[in-house]
């Protein structure tokens, strides 16, 4: 089962080449849920980014963490915003354990959830256009099969390691 995007971010159809499966991913907060969402509850609450488990980082390579505390976040929108918001890999990430990205100019991918409980629903259009994947673990093991380097633990083990790691198919 899948889960596609609401009314408002229906999930368009395309074709592209998967490239790569993303263990622990961080969630990159960008587009419309960065200035319809993020950033507005921010400025409302400034324990947000704590209580998401979320950090705020510098544009450079690599990234460097910055207090949240020293940025003036009123003179800020999404579209003049220095920063990058993302959410930190584990157990509360919004793309769960895994994402598998196919490079396309929708930045759509496929992504573990942890919200399970909304694959048991009839209609399962919850997503901001993404598609959230029931069985992510078994992809994961599946697309990963004839590479020596991973097996089944191995594959679990990085997946809830908390550290981020890229494996090109």
């Amino acid at each position: 089962k899948v889960i596609v995007g609401k009314s408002a971010n229906k999930t368009v159809i395309f074709s592209g080449d998967l490239k790569y499966v993303v263990l622990s991913p961080y969630w990159v907060i960008g587009g419309s849920i960065l200035a319809k969402e993020t950033l507005p509850a921010v400025k409302k609450n400034s324990s947000y980014l704590s209580k998401h488990n979320m950090e705020v980082v510098t544009r450079t390579n690599p990234t460097k963490v910055v207090n949240p505390s020293t940025i003036n976040w009123s003179k800020y929108t999404a579209s003049n915003f220095p920063y990058i918001i993302r959410q930190k890999p584990g157990p509360s990430n919004s793309l769960g354990y895994v994402k598998f990205l196919f490079p396309n100019s929708y930045s759509i991918y496929l992504h573990d959830t942890p919200s399970r409980n909304l694959f048991d629903k009839e209609g399962r259009t919850f997503s901001h256009g993404c598609i959230r994947i029931e069985e992510p673990a078994w992809l994961a093991n599946y697309l990963l099969r004839n590479d020596s380097n991973w097996n089944e633990e191995s594959i679990d083990k990085v997946m809830h390691g908390g550290k981020e790691k890229y494996v090109t198919l």
